[in-house]
């Protein structure tokens, strides 16, 4: 038979056991948060980017009768183009949120028990060719938004989401350096 005092021990232990598990669910909690929200920042800072990057790439989508109609020659769209490549350059060589590059950097959370990933990469290959280079732009800015609306929703309705081993070591490892 259990004496009162073995009970008490034992009770003490468990209270200090649920203590301790809690206190580390709080703490992986918050780290979770932490990490979802760095994630948020991340795909954040690199809408406004694409945004000016499409800007950019826009101003140089010229045809013959745009070039007529608008009077450039084709040394002068030779020019333009020269620039809005540096301006590019410049721009991806700049982007980064926590002082981590956002271009050719992954980023992924697990969301409803499913992982998540995005990658940016640098668009300047495409650079010669600004048609191709504004619609890789336009398709990263609707996969990043897509990405946010879904961390929106999952964040809205918690009932039905989970965010699980959301990598927040990882994450803040990568976009600290």
């Amino acid at each position: 038979m259990i004496d009162s005092k073995t009970l008490a021990q034992i009770s003490s232990a468990q209270t200090t056991l649920n203590r301790e598990t809690s206190q580390q669910a709080n703490k992986r909690f918050g780290e979770d948060i932490k990490g979802v929200n760095e994630f948020i920042g991340a795909l954040q800072s690199a809408q406004i980017v694409l945004a000016k990057i499409l800007k950019i790439a826009q101003g140089c989508l010229y045809d013959a009768a745009d070039l007529q109609q608008a009077k450039i020659s084709e040394s002068e769209l030779t020019s333009k183009k020269s620039l809005a490549t540096s301006e590019i350059a410049s721009l991806v060589a700049e982007a980064q949120f926590l002082g981590t590059p956002l271009f050719d950097t992954n980023l992924s959370a697990n969301i409803n028990g499913t992982k998540q990933e995005i990658c940016f990469t640098s668009p300047l290959s495409l650079a010669p060719d600004f048609h191709a280079l504004s619609a890789y732009v336009q398709e990263k800015q609707e996969e990043s938004m897509q990405l946010l609306l879904l961390l929106s929703e999952a964040l809205s309705t918690p009932s039905n989401a989970r965010f699980e081993s959301v990598d927040s070591n990882a994450l803040a490892s990568m976009l600290k350096g």
